[in-house]
């Protein structure tokens, strides 16, 4: 970064330095339209629910910052490294690669000019080049149909995938009380908006064969991800009823992996169905208890059926992210 923008020497007739009043409306609308972005609801939404999941551990600093007085402040808590990871994850680094739309409207065709004339303003727009050509409108519209309840109810009751009709209900039901689908789908339609205006200025020339080969490999692995979202959504609706332990129920493990917080949906359905442990007790804990003996078979049964796959898909997730990461340089 600091090459990218080193000065151009003294003597450089850059019109980027000539016509200061309106690189500075330019750097204006481009700030003005990232501190709207970051007081977005949808944004703020967004960041706030499953993409921080995805970020594997990485070290002592915490993924937030906490106030004084120890309370997490929304997004204003997280620090910036995940802040820009979490962006990658989802296929929108909107915070870099966002807001040109918003420079557009200062003066489109001088913007344009200035573009193809001054080597200083291409090479600090080339950040946002980078950024765009690693944007994926599609990944980010993927991961909000996950979250669609229409899509849901419509798998409940479409009779084409046996054994998915109860599960997807509740999938469909938890899904339509929440925010996560509409707040993601906006999400998109601004990100295809920013997408739209980089285009347009026509900085980034033709798209390489080894970039393109590396967006079909990233979206591949998106793909894979909201697959793997989407079988360990069904696994915990999947999820017998169970009387509240530690004031946990059914409804709340699914928000856990919905949420992405699979960690605790595992520690939650080992706490109300624990295997080898006493097994009449635990019984008394489902709504409809069997007799120990068959309770102890059915958990088994459901942590071979539900509990061990959310956590192998849970891994395989994580596995994905490190590749995201790798993609766009991320180490560490």
């Amino acid at each position: 970064v600091a090459d990218a923008l080193d000065p151009p020497p003294r003597e450089a007739d850059d019109p980027f330095y000539g016509d200061i009043a309106f690189t500075w409306d330019v750097y204006r609308a481009l700030k003005e339209n990232q501190e709207d972005l970051y007081r977005d609801a949808d944004y703020q939404a967004v960041l706030s629910g499953f993409p921080s999941q995805l970020l594997p551990p990485s070290g002592p600093r915490k993924t937030r910052r906490r106030s004084e007085a120890g309370a997490v402040e929304g997004l204003r808590g997280v620090r910036a490294i995940p802040h820009n990871a979490m962006l990658q994850q989802i296929g929108a680094p909107l915070n870099v690669a966002g807001s040109v739309r918003a420079a557009l409207r200062v003066d489109p065709d001088r913007l344009a000019d200035l573009a193809a004339a001054s080597p200083r303003f291409a090479r600090a727009f080339s950040l946002i080049g980078a950024a765009r050509a690693r944007a994926s409108v599609p990944a980010l519209r993927a991961y909000a149909a996950a979250f669609d309840p229409t899509m849901w109810a419509n798998r409940a009751h479409g009779g084409a995938e046996p054994g998915l009709a109860a599960p997807a209900q509740v999938l469909a039901a938890r899904l339509a009380a929440q925010r996560r689908f509409g707040a993601l789908a906006r999400l998109a339609n601004l990100a295809m908006s920013d997408v739209a205006a980089f285009d347009s200025l026509a900085l980034a020339g033709d798209e390489s064969a080894e970039l393109a080969a590396s967006r079909r490999r990233v979206q591949l692995l998106h793909a894979v991800r909201v697959a793997l979202m989407m079988r360990a959504s069904l696994l915990a609706a999947r999820t017998p009823v169970f009387s509240p332990r530690n004031d946990v129920t059914k409804d709340d493990v699914v928000d856990f992996v919905l949420d992405l917080r699979v960690d605790d949906a595992v520690a939650a359905l080992r706490d109300a169905f624990p295997s080898g442990g006493d097994a009449a007790q635990a019984s008394s804990l489902m709504d409809e208890p069997a007799d120990a003996a068959a309770a102890e078979v059915g958990y088994a049964r459901l942590h071979a059926d539900v509990v061990d796959p959310l956590e192998r898909a849970f891994a395989l997730m994580r596995e994905i992210s490190a590749a995201v990461a790798h993609d766009h340089g991320a180490y560490g």
